[in-house]
């Protein structure tokens, strides 16, 4: 992984992928899409060397500019882990 590029996706690519993610899981129970997200993510830091806690700090700065600039589409993917996933 190439950790310059991972460090400069915008962030309204990073929403697009999280809304490709949802679209792939939205069909199983709510338990199955968060486990399978959650393994996805698991599996994604130890096969790439990626430190899981500084991933989720980058993530956590996207999704925070995303909703400056992205509000609209931020606002349907936490509506939709709220509404569906609870």
């Amino acid at each position: 992984m190439n950790r310059d590029q991972l460090n400069s996706v915008v962030s309204f690519h990073a929403v697009e992928a999280a809304y490709a993610a949802v679209s792939a899981l939205q069909a199983m129970p709510p338990a199955k899409q968060v486990m399978g997200a959650a393994v996805l993510f698991s599996v994604l830091c130890e096969e790439l060397k990626l430190d899981p806690s500084e991933l989720i700090n980058k993530a956590q700065r996207v999704a925070k500019d995303a909703d400056g600039f992205f509000t609209r589409e931020m606002k349907a993917l936490r509506d939709y882990v709220k509404g569906e996933l609870k």
